[in-house]
C-alpha cells in the first residue's frame, strides 16, 4: 500500500488550488461590487448636488419674481388712487381766499381690506392747519372747499377754529375704484 501522505498530497494540493481560485473569484467579485457601489454613491451625490443647485436657482428666481410682483403691486396701488394728490393741492390752492394761508397739510391714504377683490377702497384723511385774518375768511375758504367736487363727499368737512386767526379742518373720504 502506498503512503497516505503521498495520496493525500495531490488531493490536498488540488483542493487548495480550487479554494485559492474560489478566493480569487470572491475577492474579484467583492472588489467589483465595492467599485460599483462607490460609483453609484458618487453618481447619486452628483445628482443630489445638481438637484440642490436647481432648487436654489428656482428659489432665487421665485424670490426675484415675488419682489417684482410686490414692486408692481405697490406701483399699481399708488397709481390706483382715484384723486391724484396734485389735484387735491390744486383744489386747496384755488379755494384759498386772500388773507388765508395754510401752515400745515397732512394727507394720508390707506387701503382698506374688502371682501370684494375687484374693488379697491381707500381711506383718505386730510388735515389742514391754517390762519386767517378773520373768521369770515375762514368761512369763505370752507364754503369754497365744500363746493369743490373733491371735498363734497359723504365723509364731510369738519372745521375747528382754534383761535381767531388759526383753524383746523379734517376731511375723511372713502374713495373706491
Amino acid at each position: 500500500m502506498s503512503d497516505p501522505n503521498q495520496v493525500a498530497g495531490p488531493f490536498v494540493r488540488r483542493w487548495l488550488l480550487v479554494v485559492a481560485i474560489g478566493l480569487v473569484f470572491v475577492w474579484g467579485w467583492w472588489s467589483t461590487q465595492t467599485l460599483r457601489n462607490a460609483e453609484y454613491a458618487n453618481a447619486v451625490a452628483t445628482e443630489a448636488l445638481a438637484a440642490e443647485m436647481r432648487l436654489r436657482d428656482t428659489q432665487h428666481v421665485q424670490t426675484r419674481q415675488q419682489q417684482a410682483l410686490v414692486r408692481r403691486a405697490s406701483l399699481i396701488d399708488a397709481l390706483a388712487e382715484t384723486t391724484p394728490r396734485s389735484a387735491i393741492l390744486r383744489a386747496l390752492g384755488n379755494a384759498l381766499p386772500t388773507g388765508v394761508a395754510l401752515e400745515q397739510l397732512r394727507l394720508s391714504t390707506q387701503r382698506q381690506n374688502t371682501d370684494d377683490a375687484t374693488r379697491l377702497d381707500y381711506d383718505v384723511s386730510l388735515a389742514i392747519v391754517g390762519r386767517a385774518d378773520t373768521t369770515r375768511e375762514t368761512s369763505a375758504f370752507m364754503s369754497r372747499l365744500r363746493t369743490s367736487h373733491l371735498f363734497s363727499d359723504e365723509g364731510g368737512l369738519r372745521v375747528v377754529p382754534t383761535d381767531k386767526v388759526r383753524f383746523e379742518a379734517e376731511l375723511d373720504v372713502e374713495v373706491g375704484l
